[in-house]
């Protein structure tokens, strides 16, 4: 039933894309509590695929398959809380399901729970473990991250300062496209009054502005 649902949403060659009839039987594979049937579902209410747009419905059936471990909704349902999307606002609950989702190898989670312990949201700030699930986030690739733990070191806000790991996650940011990291790398090494004061390296880091 999930497999039909999926190929009447995306259709092919041989199937006509049909919004309708995929809600249909994804339904019926809701009925029987295929977590990916139930996701779906919310997904046609949260998009307004073929039923008309709505986000508290959707959040029902999105809470439904997050219970069930799966990913894709514990993110949505993370998002939809942080935002007050459909429902009301809740941080604690918010970052509640992050967790889970960061737990589960998500990194843009695993950056949403950094921020979170890093701010306060939804739970006590925490600058340890901010950095703790910053810095696994960008082991695992994640640009914002990655420049979200060259700036904790570069501040040392509630962790000892370290220029040399700074430099080594902006860089890290920096190659992967991050303007600000270019920026904070151009910084350090400009910083007359700093230890890896660099006029040729500032100038370079400059350059790529």
């Amino acid at each position: 039933m999930l497999q039909l649902g999926l190929i009447y949403r995306n259709g092919n060659d041989v199937v006509e894309k049909d919004d309708q009839k995929a809600l249909m039987w994804f339904k019926e594979g809701a009925k029987s509590g295929n977590p990916s049937a139930i996701h779906n579902v919310g997904l046609a209410y949260y998009k307004g695929l073929s039923v008309k747009e709505d986000r508290a419905t959707a959040f029902k059936y999105f809470i439904q398959s997050a219970q069930s471990g799966l990913l894709q909704s514990q993110t949505i349902v993370a998002s939809q809380l942080y935002n007050g999307d459909g429902i009301d606002k809740n941080l604690k609950e918010s970052f509640k399901w992050s967790l889970k989702a960061a737990e589960q190898g998500d990194v843009e989670s695993q950056n949403d729970v950094g921020l979170s312990y890093e701010l306060g949201e939804g739970v006590q700030k925490d600058p340890i473990k901010a950095l703790t699930w910053f810095k696994r986030a960008a082991e695992n690739g994640q640009i914002e991250a990655q420049y979200n733990t060259a700036l904790k070191y570069y501040n040392g806000a509630g962790i000892e300062q370290d220029l040399d790991e700074a430099l080594k996650y902006a860089e890290m940011a920096a190659n992967n496209g991050s303007n600000s990291a270019i920026k904070l790398i151009y910084s350090i090494y400009s910083d007359e009054s700093g230890l890896k004061y660099n006029p040729e390296k500032a100038q370079y880091w400059k350059s790529k502005i």
